[in-house]
């Protein structure tokens, strides 16, 4: 059986990373519609939102993105501690997807710079 390379171990986390990051569009919307909910009271909008939170804070990291994770994981932590529809909630997840999107967006762009640099070595061979 043929072992991956660190080339192509390289190139599949590119790849993942990219799908990632694809999808990150999709979850901040969800996680504006939670905001949404919760800033309308209702019922178990925070607990949704801790989930959303919850997800992004444990899958950053595996992609290689760990100020998702930190971002994430201290709204998540906020809401477990301070349960409800508090405005300080609707606050903090407001900070963090603001965060988050700007996180995204400067990822996104690596993960370009990169590919262009890729493509530019092999061409260069």
């Amino acid at each position: 059986m043929d072992r991956m390379d660190d080339h192509d171990v390289d190139e599949f986390m590119l790849l993942l990373r990219r799908e990632y990051l694809a999808d990150a569009p999709a979850r901040l919307a969800e996680l504006r519609k939670d905001v949404a909910a919760l800033q309308a009271g209702e019922l178990d909008a925070d607990q949704s939102l801790r989930l959303r939170f919850h997800r992004l804070a444990g899958s950053g990291g595996s992609y290689g993105f760990p100020e998702v994770t930190t971002i994430s994981r201290e709204v998540e932590r906020w809401i477990v501690e301070n349960p409800g529809p508090l405005p300080e909630t609707v606050t903090r997840a407001t900070h963090a997807l603001a965060a988050l999107e700007a996180v995204f967006d400067e990822a996104g762009a690596q993960v370009v710079a990169l590919e262009k640099k890729k493509k530019k070595e092999i061409l260069a061979h």
